[in-house]
């Protein structure tokens, strides 16, 4: 598996579901309009945009976010758009085998391939959209990490297999060794030293989660007076499961799942022969392997035609997953014949950690049943309908799900109209899976907003500091109203 088959194709993303002309305002809880209100408030869906137009569709809607404590800005970019990455001396290698066991790595990214809402005079407005929602995020523990990096020279083996022509020795493991002039084949560890594998990844948190929505939605205008509105809005999606990681050590247990769609391609050696769910090697490359069902919940409040005060519940429901799964084989870890990382490639420590090289253990398993991320949004804004926006949300985890934020998300951020055509937006967020951040962009309404592009970044800061970096884009090119 490579970074270039993951990204272009696996485009989704998390609880920061977004688009391209609400990226950069940060807060989009309370402006998300039209099909773009799905997955964030279906109760928004009747209000009535700026344009006062019934109807809207989207095409191609593309979010992503790659977020890094551990690697550098040019490491970082070069792992996204395939530039050249160096190989690592011993000294390096111990670095990032202590940065990566302190640091965050997440990737989210969201792509809607079609959207469209109609609204209608007596039964409210009905949205759809179709959209793919992946995300990553991983903190290893201190002994995967150094097994990661280091492999057999790891100081988790005392021992060092070496081959000097036909002869094979033993040593004894040590941080002088220079393992750049000896043969070695291996590390090993005596059993009454050896840990198991939830032992070895003490600490740990590995995440992964990719599936198709559909999501259905409809909100109507419950109470409309002077100078007050109340919306209400209900979505429901059918979810295809197109891949899981679950490796989560809460102090006391590890506990590790897997369910992966052949478009990701791991081998898992022998464990795939004797798995009653594995998949046949001739399977459709995004053959779905779980299905599930999700409700979305809205309301919002409009008073005076400006002031927007809204609340949802997203993402109320689970997975059932069914195919190509496996689950933690716990057995000791003896031996290692593989030297590590030999580069700050991401995409092959997820290999030295999934595969049939990799020290993670896996056996067969018949399903496994995950909550999606249940997250409470509420969000305050103010919107002249004409030249100016602003406001605040606040996203927060309240369900227990491998693929919940680690803590709330608050943004700030409003919205300058230029002209009538010309959009820039900025914002401040803080919280979620990564640190501060600074979105930005810009968008472009043409034909009195029957047809919008533009362009959005979630983090500027990254353009003018080389650590903790968040790569980020939103793009959206056709987007219809009339």
């Amino acid at each position: 598996m490579t970074l270039s088959l993951l990204l272009p194709e696996i485009v989704a993303a998390q609880s920061e579901i977004s688009a391209f002309n609400l990226t950069g305002i940060g807060a989009a809880t309370p402006f998300a309009r039209d099909y773009q209100a799905l997955g964030i408030n279906p109760a928004n869906l009747s209000i009535k945009n700026a344009f006062e137009k019934d109807a809207c569709m989207g095409l191609f809607d593309l979010t992503l976010s790659i977020h890094s404590d551990a690697l550098s800005k040019e490491d970082l970019r070069s792992n996204v758009f395939g530039g050249e990455l160096s190989n690592l001396s011993a000294s390096q290698k111990r670095e990032y085998a202590l940065d990566f066991a302190t640091g965050r790595n997440a990737v989210n990214s969201d792509m809607m391939t079609f959207g469209f809402s109609k609204s209608t005079k007596s039964m409210g407005t009905f949205a759809f959209s179709i959209r793919d929602r992946f995300s990553y995020y991983s903190k290893l523990g201190q002994t995967a990490s150094d097994i990661l990096w280091l492999g057999f020279s790891a100081p988790y083996f005392d021992s060092l297999v070496i081959q000097n022509g036909n002869i094979l020795d033993t040593i004894a493991n040590s941080p002088t060794i220079s393992t750049d002039q000896l043969n070695i084949i291996s590390g090993f560890v005596q059993s009454a030293n050896a840990l198991s594998i939830s032992k070895i990844f003490l600490g740990t948190r590995m995440n992964l989660t990719w599936y198709r929505e559909f999501n259905f939605g409809w909100g109507n205008t419950i109470i409309d007076q002077e100078g007050l509105q109340l919306h209400l809005g209900a979505s429901g999606k059918f979810l295809w499961g197109q891949g899981l990681i679950d490796i989560t050590d809460d102090g006391s247990n590890t506990q590790a799942f897997s369910s992966l769609s052949p478009i990701i391609s791991i081998d898992y050696g022998s464990a795939a022969s004797s798995n009653p769910t594995a998949l046949a090697e001739d399977a459709w490359k995004f053959k779905p392997v779980g299905t599930g069902f999700g409700v979305d919940l809205g309301a919002s409040l409009v008073l005076q035609k400006r002031l927007i005060l809204n609340a949802s519940i997203t993402d109320i429901g689970q997975i059932k997953w069914t195919g190509n799964v496996y689950e933690l084989d716990n057995k000791p870890l003896l031996s290692y014949a593989t030297e590590g990382l030999t580069n700050p490639d991401i995409i092959n420590a997820f290999d030295l950690l999934q595969g049939s090289d990799g020290f993670l253990s896996w056996k067969g398993a018949f399903e496994k049943r995950t909550t999606l991320p249940t997250t409470l949004r509420l969000g305050a804004g103010f919107d002249d309908l004409k030249w100016i926006k602003f406001g605040i949300d606040v996203i927060a985890p309240i369900s227990q799900s491998y693929a919940a934020m680690d803590k709330a998300l608050v943004n700030i951020g409003g919205e300058i109209t230029i002209a009538k055509w010309l959009h820039f937006q900025a914002g401040y967020s803080t919280g979620g899976n990564y640190g501060a951040k600074i979105p930005v962009g810009f968008y472009i309404s043409r034909m009195d907003g029957a047809k919008e592009f533009g362009i959005a970044s979630r983090d500027a800061i990254t353009f003018f500091r080389d650590n903790d970096p968040t790569i980020s884009f939103a793009m959206g090119f056709m987007r219809f109203r009339w």
